[in-house]
């Protein structure tokens, strides 16, 4: 996913239902390009408490089972854009 880092851009929603409907025993990943945009850049430090403070993956969280997800470093050349849609 590509997108900028805030709210309105819904990292929250896509988190929820990735984490829920996926475990680290499927063969998925999810992996998150974006930019700090007038916020901090601790991306990995957002998700987990985001993940904690969701009741529906607080549990899973601690079982270990959520799958994996990984924010990519800024400044991708762009001809290895097309890489990151390549299933």
């Amino acid at each position: 996913s590509v997108f900028k880092w805030e709210d309105r851009k819904g990292w929250r929603v896509l988190l929820e239902a990735f984490l829920g409907e996926f475990t680290n025993e499927d063969s998925v990943g999810l992996y998150i390009l974006t930019n700090a945009y007038h916020t901090s850049d601790d991306f990995d430090d957002k998700i987990a408490s985001f993940v904690s403070q969701t009741p529906s993956l607080a549990d899973r969280l601690s079982s270990k089972t959520l799958p994996r997800v990984q924010v990519l470093p800024s400044g991708i050349p762009t001809r290895h854009m097309p890489c990151l849609y390549h299933s």
